[in-house]
């Protein structure tokens, strides 16, 4: 991998709020890393949510305060 030059310091390193490892670059872009979609369940009981979730939207079920929800991640992978 090669440094690139002229990119800004990464908002990160600058918060304070991040752990950040001391070989990585401290300039560049913020990539977010992955992207969490949500929906609303459209089912009744647990189990059937689940299947529900699984099936129409390749997500997880979670029976929250907010309701019957769907929850699915679309990460970003580094391989080596």
């Amino acid at each position: 991998m090669k440094i690139v030059k002229g990119f800004p310091q990464c908002l990160n390193t600058i918060s304070g709020k991040s752990i950040w490892n001391s070989n990585d670059p401290l300039y560049g872009i913020d990539v977010p890393v992955w992207k969490q979609s949500e929906y609303t369940a459209d089912c009744t009981e647990d189990k059937e949510c689940e299947e529900y979730c699984l099936n129409y939207y390749n997500a997880g079920f979670v029976n929250g305060k907010n309701g019957k929800m769907c929850y699915s991640y679309k990460v970003i992978y580094n391989y080596h």
